[in-house]
């Protein structure tokens, strides 16, 4: 068996296909797959991370490969785009169906062994590229033959003139087939057809399908265009007759069912009817990493798709895994209450309510290289933090909070800025009444947002960021009775762009003493900070709510605790007159009771999740949006997930350290067993 994997040889704790597991098993199984190989009904199958060329699993066991079939075509649609880019011919070129072409014992056009096209009909070039991607023999045979013809010595623009002659393109563009598959490295693939017609030495392997298939997207993303739309064009020819006129096949829509995400597919099988050894290769992409798969050797369609949503599913759990690689705490006080905030990849600053009511900030430094969170100062308020607290980064040498304080008159909103230019420094405060629940988010570095509850209201309010300290821009207040608060901007300090006309957009989860979330939105203008709102949305029960900016624009991510105990995860987009409720997602298993949630990549739609298991565990949880919402259930929304250490925290919060396509480096800080504030760093996307 020849395998280069990531996982046991020993596949007794196997992760079972979704296909075949109710909600419930699979959920329990994917805690589990950490163990075992993905299980595939066939016997080969691979998976090829496109970020780096790496195969993330491979099996063919006693070395046997496989017949491509009907995914030879891959290669031919591959050289007919280089064609295309070289200036050979456009996709406004028309090619002719030869006496030839029209003689294929193929899947024809339309589909089936019954064809349309006659020798002598014209298609153009873009129609015959769709039509290769529909797997139909004749367009097939026909562009081999024009691509064969504008390769030679003395190009011409055309198909075959005669069955000998398009015998002889035929044989010139297998040749330059094999001779690609030699420069692409596809030790065990050989061609002896443009199209897959079976062949015993026509073979090829489940590593070369995917390298071949990831070569010919990396060289013309076209390729995906005809092997991946879903929303088929009408197909058109030119009838040979006496009165030539254009006729026209229209093809339905095409879902792809079988897993989230998926770019493009190419199968192929033995005929009639495609129902012993399907060759199969696709492409997918989630959170913003492309994964390719193959199978081989699938006894039908249905096990195919089985086998390549499985290594899917094996492959972005293994990607997406959370590690854990530094650590850190400090136990000089206990944090009652406390936020983490990060920025520019290696600085951290938490702010915490400790026992004998200071506010207590500290500057940590995480190791680029290194596997270590170094604690760099520390600052303390007496009767700075009564309760709760935040905090943000405003720029690179000021950090902002807001915290429950005791003020002059009582209890008191206490919004503060510091300096981090030389050690940990006070600058400014700002006490702004009576209130609970505050946050504070960065808008840009003159800018920063506060929202606290009061008794029977919300209170927004925007201040103007200075070298000398804060003041007061807009202010709004609407009336409610609420019980919890969290705050997400358009804005972070690691990147991201303000919302649409140039306002910032904020959004508020809001939670009634009954457990009812609301969203709701906000704009603020970029240069006055003038606040408006920009309409509301109800989540349901829950508790725990956290919110952050994912993407780009005006997409969110919320996390929660509902009433059963089971994570919900909530996207959502703020862009608008009203947010718009995307999608929720839930994990029914393994109950959790707190949650915290940070931006993966720049995808709108995926998140990382800290929650707290029972028994007090960290665990980290990675999720990504079905955004085309084909598959009928959510079983592949959540990526991966990585249980922390063995130990007790309490209050997980979470900040984005650095991020890029598909990946990111994440700290928790947490409440430890002995009230101690622990840090870990994270990273997801291997």
């Amino acid at each position: 068996m020849n395998q280069e994997n990531r996982c046991t040889a020993n596949n007794s704790n196997r992760l079972k296909k979704p296909a075949r597991l109710g909600r419930a098993l699979l959920v329990s199984l994917l805690a589990s797959s950490f163990f075992g190989c993905p299980e595939l009904t066939g016997t080969n199958g691979a998976v090829r991370d496109v970020a780096n060329g790496r195969f993330l699993y491979s099996q063919s066991l006693g070395g046997v490969d496989g017949i491509p079939y009907s995914t030879v075509k891959v290669m031919t649609l591959h050289l007919a785009l280089r064609a295309i880019k070289q200036g050979k011919f456009d996709e406004n070129t028309y090619i002719t169906i030869s006496q030839h072409a029209d003689d294929q014992d193929c899947n024809c056009f339309p589909g089936g062994n019954m064809s349309v096209l006659v020798p002598g009909d014209k298609m153009p070039v873009l129609m015959a590229l769709y039509s290769i991607g529909l797997s139909h023999g004749e367009p097939t045979m026909a562009m081999a033959e024009l691509v064969a013809n504008v390769n030679r010595p003395t190009p011409v623009v055309g198909t075959g003139t005669s069955k000998a002659q398009s015998k002889v393109l035929e044989q010139e563009f297998i040749d330059m087939m094999n001779a690609e598959a030699f420069n692409l490295g596809l030790d065990n693939t050989h061609y002896t057809s443009v199209h897959g017609a079976p062949s015993a030495t026509q073979v090829t392997s489940v590593r070369d399908l995917a390298k071949l298939w990831d070569a010919a997207v990396a060289e013309n993303s076209s390729f995906l265009t005809y092997t991946g739309t879903r929303k088929f064009p009408t197909l058109t020819w030119s009838p040979l007759s006496a009165a030539p006129y254009w006729a026209n096949m229209t093809f339905p829509d095409r879902p792809y069912n079988y897993y989230p995400g998926i770019d493009g597919d190419k199968n192929g099988g033995r005929s009639p009817g495609m129902s012993l050894d399907i060759a199969m290769v696709t492409r997918a992409t989630r959170a913003d990493r492309s994964l390719t798969a193959s199978v081989l050797l699938a006894t039908n369609q249905t096990e195919a798709n089985q086998d390549t949503a499985e290594l899917f599913r094996w492959g972005y759990e293994e990607i997406f895994r959370p590690t854990e690689w530094a650590e850190a705490s400090h136990g000089s006080s206990v944090a009652q209450h406390h936020a983490i905030a990060c920025y520019a990849g290696t600085d951290v600053v938490t702010a915490s309510h400790t026992a004998n009511n200071a506010l207590e900030l500290i500057r940590w430094s995480v190791g680029r290289r290194s596997s270590e969170i170094n604690k760099v100062t520390t600052l303390a308020e007496a009767g700075g933090a009564i309760g709760d607290v935040d905090v943000a980064w405003v720029g690179p040498h000021r950090i902002a909070t807001v915290s429950e304080a005791v003020g002059r008159g009582g209890p008191t909103i206490r919004v503060s800025l510091y300096g981090t230019d030389d050690g940990l420094y006070f600058i400014h405060k700002l006490d702004l009444g009576p209130g609970t629940h505050p946050q504070v988010e960065r808008m840009n570095s003159q800018r920063i947002t506060v929202a606290f509850v009061t008794s029977g209201a919300f209170e927004l309010r925007t201040f103007a960021v200075a070298p000398s300290g804060l003041s007061l821009e807009n202010s709004l207040t609407q009336s409610g009775s609420w019980a919890g608060l969290a705050l997400a901007q358009t804005s972070s300090p690691i990147g991201g762009s303000p919302g649409p006309g140039n306002n910032e957009l904020v959004a508020a989860i809001l939670t009634t003493p009954t457990g009812a979330l609301y969203a709701k939105g906000y704009t603020i203008h970029p240069i006055t900070g003038y606040i408006s709102t920009a309409g509301s949305l109800w989540f349901g029960i829950g508790t725990g709510a956290d919110v952050v900016r994912s993407g780009p624009l005006g997409h969110y991510a919320v996390s929660m605790r509902q009433l059963n105990g089971a994570l919900k995860v909530i996207f959502f987009d703020g862009d608008g007159p009203d947010p718009l409720w995307i999608r929720a997602v839930e994990h029914s298993n393994n109950p959790v009771f707190q949650t915290a949630v940070a931006a993966l990549g720049q995808h709108e739609f995926s998140a990382v999740v800290a929650e707290r298991r029972p028994g007090g565990r960290l665990a980290m949880s990675v999720w990504d949006l079905d955004e085309r919402m084909e598959m009928p259930n959510t079983d592949f929304d959540r990526l991966s997930y990585a249980d922390a250490a063995p130990g007790w925290i309490q209050a997980p919060t979470l900040c984005e350290l650095s991020m890029g396509p598909g990946n990111g480096n994440y700290v928790t800080s947490a409440r430890g067993p002995s009230g101690e504030l622990k840090l870990s760093a994270w990273r997801v996307g291997s």
